[in-house]
């Protein structure tokens, strides 16, 4: 590890988010500019705030994409509603709520 690495912690695990996100061959594509980038990220919010950015870049091709798809389905005459799924109750709250439905009709 250089000493930029140790004065910077930050620098590594930005890479590796990055790596993590993006593969190892696009990692490599575009290394130059992520090192340049990683030298830059120097405090917790500076690291949140970049996760916080890619996360917004990734929601808005997503919704391109999905506005794509929709048009394209549309022009066929299909009709496109995409809604968020319905939140599975946990474990817990199941074993909870069954106890109190067999205790009512008891």
């Amino acid at each position: 590890m250089s000493w930029q690495g140790l004065l910077n912690p930050y620098s590594h695990g930005l890479k590796k988010y990055v790596f993590d996100l993006v593969g190892h061959e696009k990692y490599e594509q575009h290394k130059e500019i992520i090192e340049r980038l990683s030298t830059k990220i120097e405090t917790d919010v500076d690291y949140k705030q970049f996760g916080d950015f890619i996360i917004c870049l990734y929601e808005a091709g997503f919704f391109r994409a999905l506005d794509q798809q929709k048009e394209a389905l549309q022009k066929m005459g299909l009709k496109v509603n995409v809604s968020a799924p319905k939140e599975e109750a946990s474990v817990g709250e199941k074993i909870f709520k069954q106890n109190e439905d067999d205790n009512q009709t008891s």
